[in-house]
């Protein structure tokens, strides 16, 4: 049996306009929805990106950063950017999430700002590897040691032990010149009377005299053990000293480094500095520690110096700490009433003869250099083989005499380890803390792209490619789906456009 319906006009015309209002609210809810999905799909594609983060220097360095030139030897922004439209069009597939429901389409991603490591002149790198470390090293114990690195500062490097003691050579060599001048006036005047100078002295002998401390003339031995090789005299007998040496053309400092166009350069510091210090005595090798299969071995003597060998950095170095020690230990003589006492003895002994008060002054001063020199040399010798100096040592962590300077030169002796004292590498972050930040930052990451490019497959590497934060645009467009089924949907509105920006920062 069939059956008959009709619906009138009005009904007809209510029910396509309801019809018309469900799709329109569809579409509606759509458009928002795929939004939202866009916002997902470019965040997703941006953490893939940065995913693929330089390895090794992850793996040696904990430094997370983006090769920018991908391997290659040309940088470019665009190709991040290539690599991310990729990801986001494999990630809006059809077959995938979604299906044709919620389909965009990538039309363009663009990099709208991207900031390298060797920005704002190494600002940026410091920020990263200062964030790396906050977690280790909080304020508070970086305060501590800030203060410590100022005052091992206050110490300082001025030393002026040599000049000294050619100043008390010279003396005793001009008081020796004119007595002989004045032997040679009175032996003219009169061959029978003792040879008198017009002063009044008698003749001095530039040697040590019978009633000074057995041994060369102190003077004599501190002046030529600064005249002859300081790495001779201070390396431990069982040390192989490296000739490692690198390409010091290809150093950041030397080149025009690429640059990229973020404003928002991070500023650094003293806290950052010494999160920084403390960050390189733990990722690069020095005298103590073998660099392993690195370029060089002495890496953080290159942080010091910033020579191009590991020779070079270690005598750089140590010739630093020697000066440093100098100057300490003359403080020291200085300050100590017995020490000073035996210095004036023996200069009465060099001297003395001459009635010379300004002559027996320089012998003096001459006398603590020559002293404070070889003490300094113990010292040196003992931080190379692991001990502790402190900056301005006590009299019971004293070691050397006057009267056997000669004897402590030429042989093996070092000075005293000292429990409160500073380390070889304590010395060596004390004149990283003296370097400038864009100096440190550079010399830090001149030795990970040295490293990084003896690696055959990293060896276009560089620095100044290192993305290590960027922003970018990505385009999308999508097709209406319900607004065809409105009584609207009649007049043509084209594609749907999306336009997103999304940040990534690895700190």
């Amino acid at each position: 049996m069939r059956r008959r319906g009709s619906i009138t006009v009005f009904a007809s015309l209510l029910f396509m306009l309801v019809a018309s209002l469900l799709f329109s609210l569809l579409e509606g809810a759509r458009v928002t929805m795929l939004g939202a999905y866009a916002d997902m799909a470019t965040e997703l594609s941006v953490e893939s990106v940065f995913a693929e983060y330089q390895p090794c220097l992850w793996e040696d360095y904990q430094l997370l950063c983006l090769d920018g030139a991908y391997g290659g030897s040309v940088f470019s922004e665009d190709y991040a950017a290539g690599v991310l439209g990729s990801r986001v069009r494999e990630n809006l597939r059809p077959e995938g999430d979604g299906g044709r429901m919620m389909q965009l389409f990538c039309q363009s991603a663009v990099t709208e700002e991207y900031q390298l490591l060797t920005d704002g002149d190494g600002q940026v790198f410091l920020h990263c590897v200062a964030e790396n470390m906050k977690k280790t090293l909080p304020q508070a114990a970086a305060q501590l040691l800030y203060e410590r690195y100022v005052g091992g500062q206050a110490v300082g490097e001025e030393s002026h032990v040599e000049e000294s003691i050619l100043d008390a050579k010279q003396a005793l060599a001009d008081a020796a010149e004119q007595e002989n001048d004045g032997e040679k006036d009175g032996g003219r005047e009169s061959s029978g009377q003792s040879a008198v100078q017009k002063s009044g002295s008698r003749a001095v002998s530039v040697e040590t005299p019978a009633n000074a401390p057995s041994g060369a003339n102190p003077l004599d031995a501190a002046l030529a053990s600064k005249q002859s090789l300081l790495l001779a005299q201070v390396l431990p007998d069982t040390a192989q000293l490296s000739v490692k040496t690198i390409d010091g053309g290809e150093f950041l400092e030397d080149r025009q480094l690429q640059r990229g166009n973020s404003t928002n350069i991070p500023r650094t510091g003293w806290y950052e500095k010494i999160l920084a210090m403390e960050y390189a005595d733990q990722h690069f090798s020095d005298f103590s520690v073998s660099g392993g299969d690195r370029v060089i071995d002495y890496e953080l003597e290159y942080l010091v110096a910033g020579k191009n060998s590991d020779k070079e950095n270690l005598e750089a170095v140590v010739g630093r700490i020697l000066l440093m020690r100098e100057a300490a230990n003359v403080v020291h003589i200085m300050t100590d009433p017995d020490k000073r006492l035996m210095v004036s003895e023996m200069a009465l002994g060099l001297a003395g003869v001459t009635v010379n008060a300004a002559v027996i002054k320089a012998v003096e001063y001459g006398l603590i250099g020559a002293w404070a020199y070889a003490e300094s040399v113990l010292d040196v010798r003992a931080l190379l083989c692991g001990d502790k100096i402190a900056l301005v040592k006590s009299d019971a962590q004293w070691t050397s005499s006057l009267g056997n300077l000669a004897q402590l030169f030429a042989g093996s002796l070092r000075a005293t380890d000292c429990a409160n004292g500073w380390s070889y590498q304590d010395y060596l972050k004390g004149f990283l803390f003296l370097l400038r930040e864009k100096t440190l930052a550079y010399r830090m990451m001149d030795m990970m792209e040295q490293n990084l490019r003896s690696i055959y497959l990293y060896r276009n590497s560089r620095m100044d490619h290192m993305i290590s934060a960027a922003d970018y645009t990505v385009d999308y467009g999508a097709d209406t789906l319900f607004w065809k089924f409105s009584v609207l949907g009649q007049e043509e509105i084209g594609r749907l456009r999306y336009q997103t920006r999304q940040s990534f920062s690895y700190y």
